[in-house]
């Protein structure tokens, strides 16, 4: 097969964007999409090496198997192997059993299936999760389990039929996962039936014909490829559904560089670049070192500064190119010139799979050596706080969504369901109190729920579901529709989101750690809370509106580290961005004459100390309430209903 240097540059054009979104570099918002190239690619280079060896008559799968393996287990296993004393060392027993179980699912090639269960890629949890990245060669692999026999049924129909089966499939599981994306179905962002087209464009890629366009139109093709990908990069983000119409960029442009940035166009002689190629060639290793070095220093000392950023993003590519040169290389080469037999390939992997699979199991087993973590890593004084740590942050937030059997219920979206449910309930209760949010909307649904204040309280709440700009799952149009038909039975619209949205940093980004150090630059984004007000308006024509102003984010260390025990106070930075926040919405909210602002901020007061009370550790998060925490207010609030009531008669 005919080296390609193009396709190293490209393959540098892919690996760079994710290396610096993920290390939290502004103006690489999309950078997430250069996985999207990298599956493109694969899929072009696969199906050119099966297409060659299957006309040759020297096809076999074993040997299609035994080059995967060469080219993909060494530098996967040298990683693992240099993740583990850091994880032993570093992690919290919590933590060391979430490490454990990715580990296996690294292993075994089902890391996306874990993932799509328990992470939002976009989310803090991805952030501090040293392996989620291994999500894509899961995907890649799942799909190799198949193709080869496919491709193998499909050229015996030609490569027309191969084409068309190929186009088939690629539309299918595009609106397979645009629609799913759409719905905001949980975890698609990881299905390998929802990737599985970006992978068939490469395919598709490999088997036409060769181009016959000239030179010129060849580079503008090429050139617009390059253009579709860095358009990508920075303007996508994970603010709308994915991978849905939004994700066909990156790869239609990995797509048209493949086909027409070839030798000689403007394209290629860029791509070619040594710089680029250079990276290119170290670019598995980088993918593969990257994520654990930032997850694991977020872990054990926080946010990641940009000075630190910077050096995260050096040490990637140095290691990446030693494992490169004493990892991949010895392990790439095949017959008679092989460092390593293919038998003595399968023996070693075989034994490091089981083996990883063992130590995954004991560590599960023993609950992340807990009892070994509490006698010899802590204070045993605090094996308590250990306790409490644990069991207000190890649990999922929605099986514990208060749904008494009664008329306190809650759902992601408006659906027949619940508009019977809501018809049964008015009947027997009268005007309902209906909350509308985000995954902070998910706390005050439980809070109030708790307290017991209102015996007809439904909540459409989803998490990432925020009125401006809402993705098409979202509950936000429909709720204008369902307060239309039940206007009369609706006594006041609740609306909650998180703070942390209606704030960015200095580089321009939302919810970001960096807001939270101290002496931050932090800006309020006045066109998010017009926006909100704008919907606020519309939604308050059909019943009184009360926008529950955000409350006040813990930011702070959950979990033990070298240095001992957490201090578990509040951020005084958080109180002092949250009040200056909040100061702004009431002084917006007082020039506004359809709806209402309760500031959280003051009915809430939360201390420093808040973090910690009792046996109770009142955030899961750095900035959700626990089930514990949600008790704590939610007693208070029964304590004192007067003003809380009041919100149903406005």
């Amino acid at each position: 097969m005919r080296y390609r240097s193009e396709i190293d540059g490209l393959r540098a054009l892919a690996i760079v964007p994710v290396v610096l979104f993920h290390a939290g570099f502004s103006g690489f918002s999309g950078g997430f999409v250069g996985v999207d190239v990298f599956f493109v690619i694969s899929g072009y280079l696969i199906t050119l090496a099966i297409v060659a060896e299957h006309a040759d008559g020297r096809f076999s799968l074993l040997r299609f198997y035994e080059r995967r393996a060469r080219r993909i287990l060494p530098a996967l296993f040298a990683v693992l192997a240099a993740c583990l004393p850091f994880a032993w060392l570093w992690l919290a027993p919590a933590d060391m059993q979430d490490f454990a179980i990715s580990v296996a699912g690294v292993v075994t090639f089902t890391t996306n299936i874990l993932a799509a269960r328990f992470i939002n890629y976009f989310g803090p949890s991805a952030e501090i999760t040293p392996l989620v990245h291994f999500w894509s060669l899961a995907v890649e692999e799942q799909f190799y389990l198949i193709f080869p026999l496919f491709a193998l049924l499909a050229l015996r129909f030609g490569k027309s039929a191969f084409i068309a089966l190929a186009v088939i499939i690629g539309i299918a599981s595009f609106v397979w996962g645009h629609s799913f994306a759409n719905r905001g179905v949980e975890g698609v962002f990881y299905w390998s039936t929802a990737r599985a087209w970006e992978l068939l464009i490469g395919v598709i890629a490999a088997l036409l014909p060769a181009a016959k366009s000239g030179a010129t139109a060849k580079s503008a093709f090429g050139l617009l490829g390059i253009g579709l990908i860095v358009f990508s990069i920075l303007t996508l983000d994970g603010s709308t559904p994915f991978p849905a119409a939004n994700a066909t960029l990156a790869p239609i442009g990995a797509f048209l560089i493949i086909r027409y940035a070839q030798a000689g166009t403007v394209g290629a002689r860029l791509l070619s670049l040594s710089v680029f190629t250079r990276i290119g060639l170290i670019s598995y290793s980088a993918y593969l070192w990257h994520q654990p070095i930032l997850a694991f220093y977020r872990l054990h000392y926080g946010t990641v500064t940009p000075g630190t950023a910077v050096a995260a993003v050096l040490v990637t590519f140095g290691l990446a190119q030693l494992s490169w040169a004493y990892v991949e290389q010895p392990f790439r080469k095949r017959g008679e010139t092989a460092s390593v037999s293919g038998r003595r390939l399968i023996a070693v992997f075989s034994f490091a799979t089981v083996l990883s699979l063992a130590l995954a199991a004991v560590t599960v087993q023993t609950k992340g050596f807990n009892q070994y973590f509490i006698t010899y890593r802590i204070n045993p004084a605090d094996a308590p706080l250990l306790a409490a740590i644990e069991r207000s942050t190890s649990y999922d937030p929605d099986k514990h969504l208060v749904d008494d059997g009664e008329c306190r219920f809650w759902s992601p979206r408006f659906t027949t369901e619940i508009e019977t449910r809501f018809k049964n309930c008015a009947g027997r209760f009268g005007k309902a109190v209906l909350i509308l949010g985000d995954s902070h909307g998910k706390n005050i649904h439980n809070i109030l729920a708790k307290s017991g204040l209102f015996p007809f309280q439904i909540s459409i709440i989803w998490h990432g579901c925020r009125p401006v700009n809402a993705a098409p799952h979202c509950q936000y149009e429909d709720a204008k529709a369902f307060a239309d038909r039940h206007s009369d039975q609706i006594s006041v619209i609740l609306f909650n989101q998180s703070g942390s949205y209606l704030m960015e940093d200095a580089a321009g980004r939302v919810e970001s750690p960096q807001m939270f150090e101290p002496a931050a630059t932090v800006h309020i984004r006045s066109d998010e809370i017009a926006g909100i007000a704008t919907y606020l308006n519309a939604l308050a024509e059909y019943a009184p509106t009360v926008w529950l102003g955000p409350f006040v984010e813990a930011r702070a260390r959950l979990s033990f580290n070298y240095q001992g025990a957490p201090t578990l106070r509040i951020n005084p930075q958080s109180l002092i961005l949250f009040a200056r926040l909040d100061r702004q919405l009431q002084d917006f909210a007082s020039q506004q004459s359809i709806w209402r602002y309760v500031s959280l901020v003051d009915a809430f007061a939360l201390q420093p100390d808040f973090l910690h009370q009792g046996n109770c550790i009142t955030y899961r998060d750095a900035d959700h309430f626990s089930l514990c925490g949600e008790d704590i207010l939610a007693a208070e609030i029964k304590a004192a209903p007067t003003e809380w009531l009041s919100l149903a008669q406005p």
